[in-house]
């Protein structure tokens, strides 16, 4: 696992099995110095293994510059080597400022597809100005490569390819074991203001090279802001679409389904858009399970009411998890298939896993705000394996609340397997 220790040194710790001592790793630049958390909370971690055994690693990136570990042979996981270009040539201006895709560098994620192959997906540029770019691990070279052309991205919506510049926030790759497609759900930012977010889209591939709109049109990469084929829903800007409020999922027949909030009637909406039956556009069903309009003008709202996934299909309804004010609850809509006949059936709280005491049980009864817990989890041969810890407020751009509050020491990071 990787972590920022309390001193927010990127750490890296490995273990034989479920028992045993820890080893810790500090991965180093390639200046050769420790890095430390820089920014704010969304210089998250991302890692994975290739089918081969190797680590790799991306983290401290928000708008940054690439900085990348892979493990030298997959039975040394923790000796890392650093690169701060996988696919890209470095290039900088005459003040030594990084230009290039990768110098740009926000919220990396990896995939491991149906084959087996490791790839990257990462936004290169800036709130109102940026492109995605999708990369693909050959474990026999040990490089990357970009399947639609270096340079290429899968989305643009900077410089030439915005027109004017737009942001694009990206929900993760779902793939569809129904027509083998992996579907990826989007939407762009005007300009630096979260309630800019507008315009719902929908592309799908099954090799990341060729791509289409969700309803098979092909579609040459990169896809723009302009790309009207591509478009799930036109919701225009400052009406209540969050960018991290955008869920690809499927229905009962193997559809793609895309959920979104957004402003409706003077409340806070859910709506879920369907493809027809005959293939040739969207279905949309508006749903109110809320009595209040959640002002996305006010920094403090954008956690107020987040979706946790796409739709997921239990015969014969569809169900969507998602957290109100930290409480974990599910919706269950009917599975309609016409215009407005998908109807809202419950809306309860989730019943989900409960931990033991010993692992939720707060470090800081007497702190000064609001502390909450935290896990991650990933599946395992032998069970769930759960990281727990206790965090404060989101840091955004430097900003938290009474921040000398926040114990400097840091939580207990716990580890638990939960045994199938």
């Amino acid at each position: 696992m990787a972590f920022y220790a309390a001193d927010r040194t990127l750490t890296v710790a490995q273990r034989t099995g479920n028992s045993g001592p820890w080893t810790f790793n500090t991965p180093r630049d390639g200046a050769g110095n420790q890095v430390k958390l820089s920014g704010d909370t969304r210089n998250n971690i991302a890692m994975s293994i290739d089918s081969i055994g190797q680590l790799h690693i991306i983290a401290n990136v928000n708008i940054s510059a690439m900085n990348y570990w892979r493990s030298a042979s997959p039975t040394d996981p923790t000796n890392l080597k650093f690169a701060n270009s996988l696919v890209i040539p470095v290039q900088v201006n005459k003040n030594g400022e990084r230009t290039d895709g990768e110098g740009f560098v926000s919220f990396p994620r990896f995939l491991t597809d149906q084959n087996g192959v490791l790839r990257l997906n990462f936004r290169s540029g800036w709130t109102n100005a940026s492109m995605m770019f999708s990369y693909e691990f050959n474990a026999d070279t040990g490089r990357w490569h970009n399947p639609v052309g270096v340079g290429t991205p899968v989305l643009n919506g900077w410089g030439s390819g915005g027109n004017p510049n737009h942001g694009v926030f990206t929900d993760e790759f779902r793939y569809n074991p129904a027509d083998g497609h992996y579907y990826l759900s989007y939407t762009w930012q005007r300009n630096g203001t979260v309630a800019s977010a507008h315009t719902v889209n929908m592309i799908r591939t099954q090799d990341f090279t060729t791509w289409s709109t969700a309803l098979g049109e092909p579609i040459t990469m990169p896809a723009l802001h302009s790309t009207d084929a591509a478009i799930v829903a036109p919701v225009p800007t400052n009406s209540g679409l969050l960018n991290s409020n955008i869920k690809t999922g499927f229905d009962n027949t193997g559809k793609p389904t895309v959920i979104y909030t957004h402003d409706f009637e003077k409340k806070t909406a859910i709506s879920v858009a369907r493809i027809d039956e005959k293939n040739t556009g969207w279905n949309i069903s508006t749903l109110t399970p809320w009595n209040e309009r959640i002002d996305l003008t006010n920094p403090n709202n954008f956690t107020k009411l987040l979706l946790g996934s796409g739709t997921t299909h239990k015969m014969p309804n569809l169900t969507v998890s998602y957290a109100y004010q930290n409480e974990v609850r599910e919706l269950t809509i009917g599975d309609g298939t016409e215009i407005g006949s998908s109807m809202l059936i419950s809306d309860r709280a989730k019943l989900v896993g409960v931990m033991p005491e010993s692992l939720m049980k707060t470090e800081f009864p007497n702190a000064a705000y609001r502390i909450t817990s935290r896990t991650a989890t990933s599946d395992s041969d032998t069970g769930t394996i759960i990281l727990r810890w206790e965090a404060g407020a989101m840091i955004a751009d430097g900003s938290e609340p009474n921040p000398k509050n926040y114990p400097q020491e840091g939580s207990t990071l716990l580890f638990s397997v939960a045994k199938k």
